[in-house]
């Protein structure tokens, strides 16, 4: 039973409709519960689904998402990769190297998936994609700096639990000598 509790400094005026959200809340109402069309990715073979273009290349990462060989997957993609570049479909080229990266299974570095990526882009691309190299260094600097704040954090809030236990335990001590 969905309950919402709301603590507002105003009385709540909203809808408390979820489906009065929706910029057609009847559609919304109809298609809510209604079973899901799936497409099983694995069931379907790379040549149908490199016949879809753009949507071909998001398709391919996601059939193959736990493939090992992510040198192999990007070659296997190359004409589709091409065909992005041509359409200057440049966010979907850098997402893709992104989410290749991220989902690899084989250890390879960012620079080893981006630099078998630009083998298949023409030079302003290739260009335009190293930005998301220097992207990564820089989310790089932001983590060590949070992990390293982060541990100190952590150093702070062990000391302060030692700290506690050991005013409790006096505390007891004075309690139940």
């Amino acid at each position: 039973y969905p309950c919402v509790r709301y603590n507002g400094s105003e009385p709540y005026s909203h809808t408390t409709d979820l489906f009065e959200l929706f910029q057609d809340p009847g559609f919304a109402r109809e298609i809510f519960l209604k079973p899901f069309q799936l497409i099983d990715l694995t069931q379907l073979s790379d040549d149908d689904l490199k016949k879809e273009s753009l949507l071909g290349i998001i398709e391919m990462l996601l059939k193959y998402a736990f493939a090992r060989d992510t040198i192999a997957l990007i070659r296997n993609i190359s004409d589709l990769l091409q065909q992005a570049d041509k359409m200057k479909e440049v966010e979907l080229l850098r997402e893709s190297a992104e989410y290749v990266f991220r989902t690899t299974k084989d250890n390879l570095s960012k620079h080893e998936v981006l630099n078998e990526f630009k083998r298949y882009l023409s030079p302003p691309t290739q260009k335009n994609i190293m930005t998301l190299a220097e992207t990564w260094i820089e989310e790089g600097r932001q983590e060590g700096m949070q992990e390293g704040r982060q541990e100190g954090r952590q150093e702070g809030r062990q000391d302060g639990l030692q700290k506690f236990r050991s005013l409790l335990l006096k505390q007891l001590e004075r309690r139940f000598p």
